[in-house]
């Protein structure tokens, strides 16, 4: 009988599993030999260790999803590639840009669940209820499929090729999902990123502004220099000497002429 007390682990990597790929396989390989176990992955941020996301696998994909939904009034349901999306709203507008949870499920039996982690513990707290409706159906399940075993043709099931290749696809979106959330809970506030990008804009364009007027009052400092003024000490010297030299010449024209 499931226990009714919330219930989280953490998986563990031992000390061999040193590589990003071998902590993955770990993973991978806890979760599937504890199906419907909820475990936690974490953050440090701002100094303490903070829940990012829950996950889990099961072999119960329809029975959690049909759990969940009774469980929570407003559900936005939406399909992606290799599993679905459960979006839970506050209310019925489904405003899914500022949901409560965020429920991924995969068609390999994994549940992702994203948001804060207020709403996480809430998840928390009633997943031993939703366990129990899984369980149940289960059990129920098993006994019909017992009753009706030699009825009908039996459908052949997936080669392991195929198996590996949607594990592998599914395991490979995981791990993006996880790597997308992990890298924007280390980003900045968004708004405060635009206004810090604005204001580099804003003091590169006060920059050039003031190289331009700097280069423009060097430029006429230096044609002014350079331009001879008609009463400057230089030319008054000049214009005094060239006088001087033209009285010289008259007065010795004047001596000859004696």
């Amino acid at each position: 009988m499931a226990t009714l007390a919330p219930e989280c682990r953490e998986v563990c990597d031992p000390e061999k599993c040193r590589s990003i790929q071998a902590r993955k396989k770990h993973k991978e390989k806890t979760l599937r030999d504890n199906p419907d176990v909820l475990y936690a992955d974490y953050i440090q941020l701002n100094g303490k260790k903070t829940k990012n996301n829950f996950i889990f696998h099961t072999t119960m994909i329809s029975a959690w999803k049909s759990a969940i939904c009774e469980e929570y009034t407003h559900v936005f349901k939406e399909g992606i590639g290799r599993g679905g999306r459960l979006t839970i709203c506050e209310n019925e507008m489904l405003d899914t840009d500022n949901p409560i949870l965020t429920i991924t499920y995969y068609t390999k039996g994994t549940f992702l669940l994203q948001d804060n982690e207020a709403s996480l513990n809430s998840f928390e707290e009633i997943f031993p209820l939703l366990k129990a409706k899984v369980e149940k159906e289960r059990d129920e399940t098993h006994v019909n499929c017992t009753d009706s075993e030699e009825e009908g043709p039996v459908n052949p099931t997936p080669s392991p090729s195929e198996h590996q290749l949607r594990d592998s696809l599914a395991l490979l979106e995981l791990d993006f999902t996880e790597f997308r959330e992990r890298t924007q809970a280390k980003l900045p506030d968004a708004h405060n990123t635009n206004i810090y990008i604005q204001e580099l804009k804003d003091e590169l364009q006060q920059l050039k502004k003031n190289t331009s007027s700097s280069i423009t009052e060097l430029t006429k400092n230096y044609q002014r220099s350079t331009r001879r003024k008609p009463n400057s000490p230089l030319t008054a010297m000049q214009t005094r000497g060239g006088h001087r030299e033209k009285r010289r010449e008259l007065l010795q024209t004047a001596a000859r002429n004696k």
